[in-house]
């Protein structure tokens, strides 16, 4: 699935962002409003309702380039998160987009474990981008990087020549362990490349709301 126009992950309103029940446990106020970044799949109705909710700021973002598959690639969990924000170079936005789209066309075809990548670029701060990447397990996260293929090791030379890397990724992490350096650091220029600045969360760690997602539950 393409998301150069919009990274749509569902059609209807998701019910845990507009549930005012949910949202009636946190701190935030009218006055000191929480802020929620949504990246895509929302709909005018969504939009709509909101506005309804003056204690929670949205941040609707749209994605300039990636994928979403619609199963678990047929591999088991526990699926690794990954949330960062990057710079780009100064007129190099576009380039990113076109040049991450080939890798992604890429990763979708030959990483069945990759279940999403996207790019969203941040409208308040220039050159930024959000990268975001959903994988079923460690092993897929491993697998995003093979350097005997050689059309994916230029394209990811390529894509990844657009980003500032004197300003050193930043972001969130979320993975059973976050133990292995190759998570921390770039897989195509690590010894030019500033060590990421994450925050790591685990699975199951004492104060983890919710359950780990099963993310083969809708494959054939």
């Amino acid at each position: 699935m393409n998301l150069n126009e919009d990274f749509g992950i569902r059609t209807s309103p998701c019910p845990v962002l507009l549930d005012h029940y949910i949202w009636a446990t946190y701190k935030s106020t009218t006055e000191d409003p929480d802020t929620l970044i949504v990246y895509g799949g929302w709909n005018k109705d969504t939009l709509a309702k909101t506005r309804n909710i003056p204690c929670v700021r949205y941040d609707f973002k749209k994605s300039m380039a990636g994928f979403i598959k619609a199963d678990g690639g047929g591999e088991e969990g526990p699926a690794l998160f990954g949330f960062t924000m990057r710079y780009v170079k100064p007129g190099q936005m576009k380039e990113l987009g076109t040049s991450f789209q080939t890798v992604c066309n890429l990763w979708y075809e030959k990483v069945p474990g990759i279940l999403m990548a996207a790019v969203f670029p941040d409208e308040k701060t220039p050159n930024l981008v959000h990268d975001l990447r959903l994988f079923a397990n460690h092993s897929a996260f491993l697998a995003h990087v093979d350097k005997s293929d050689k059309d994916l090791t230029e394209a990811m030379g390529e894509w990844f020549e657009n980003y500032d890397t004197s300003i050193p990724f930043s972001g969130q992490l979320y993975a059973a362990s976050t133990k292995d350096d190759a998570l921390h650091t770039s897989s195509i220029k690590s010894n030019s490349t500033p060590r990421a600045q994450l925050e790591t969360f685990h699975f199951g760690e004492s104060g983890m709301l919710g359950q780990v997602p099963n993310m083969t539950r809708n494959d054939s």
